[in-house]
């Protein structure tokens, strides 16, 4: 029995191209090779936080600030929370400063959104993020939070179960509002 004589491998590499164009979209290569395919897009992200009296309280995370290892401080869980959304500001500043994002809170005794919906409070509409927004973020601490978002700084919010619906109907109207104006 004779073996077929192998191939070359610029043959390999041809037929290995030929397969995956079977599944290629002509239209993608169009927009590749116009160069279209990489236009920066723009996000919109509105964060949630719960402002209940049961985020107030106080667990303990690791040390941050280069202490003892094993070390941790005390923290409440919306000190934490808090901090993730600084981090989530900061990321989106440097991977795409056209961006867009919104902070709001549930679970407040104060309201503050354009619907004056109960239990809901807007930090900030949506809008691009800098440097200055990041800061306002680090100063709202537990203290300010508590001032702000319930009228003083020993009052915190019980839950209340229209608080969440309530805020996701207004973060849904700030997205909706947002795509109407850019259409326009």
């Amino acid at each position: 029995h004779a073996q077929p004589a192998a191939r070359p491998a610029a043959d390999a590499d041809a037929m290995e191209r030929s397969e995956y164009d079977e599944y290629a979209d002509p239209e993608e290569e169009d927009e590749e090779a116009s160069g279209k395919a990489w236009e920066a897009t723009k996000s919109q992200m509105v964060l949630l936080i719960d402002a209940s009296d049961a985020m107030f309280d106080v667990l303990l995370a690791p040390s941050q600030d280069g202490g003892a290892e094993g070390a941790e401080q005390l923290k409440s869980y919306f000190a934490y929370a808090m901090q993730v959304v600084q981090t989530i500001m900061r990321t989106r500043i440097f991977a795409n400063p056209s961006d867009e994002l919104s902070l709001m809170f549930y679970n407040t005794t104060v309201k503050k959104t354009d619907n004056d919906l109960d239990n809901v409070y807007t930090f900030f509409g949506l809008d691009s993020t800098d440097a200055g927004r990041v800061k306002e973020v680090e100063a709202f601490t537990d203290e300010a939070a508590k001032e702000t978002l319930h009228g003083g700084a020993g009052a915190a919010g019980n839950r209340n179960p229209e608080a969440l619906r309530n805020c996701l109907w207004a973060a849904g109207q700030q997205l909706s509002s947002r795509v109407k104006s850019s259409k326009s």
